[in-house]
């Protein structure tokens, strides 16, 4: 579902079909707060690609069920930042946020921040 590429000197991955690709990253929280997600990715496309987001306990409970988000596209040789949230405060712990294409296929990521 994903491929990796090389992409601005570096090894990024790419949503390699139209629809069911979905990366995940799992990250860990010491405070209970609502945390920031940056998304960085890059969209050669001149048109907006449609993905969702959710964010999972490691054995799967869902805290925030999938929300709709769109890749704008993005100027040759740089990178656009998808600016969400957990919605919720969410407790001390390890989590998963997966992120699915819908029709992205094409669109690249470099990572996920959590602030």
């Amino acid at each position: 579902n994903l491929s990796k590429v090389h992409f601005n000197d570096q090894d990024r991955m790419k949503f390699f079909f139209i629809c069911q690709s979905m990366i995940g990253w799992t990250f860990q929280v010491g405070a209970a707060d609502v945390y920031a997600l940056t998304f960085k990715y890059h969209n050669p496309f001149k048109e907006s690609k449609k993905g969702y987001y959710e964010l999972v306990y490691p054995d799967g409970t869902v805290l925030k069920a999938k929300t709709e988000v769109l890749f704008d596209p993005t100027r040759e040789g740089k990178w656009n930042y998808l600016n969400e949230n957990t919605t919720t405060m969410i407790n001390a712990g390890t989590y998963i946020v997966k992120l699915y294409s819908e029709d992205a296929s094409g669109v690249m990521l470099d990572y996920l921040e959590v602030k």
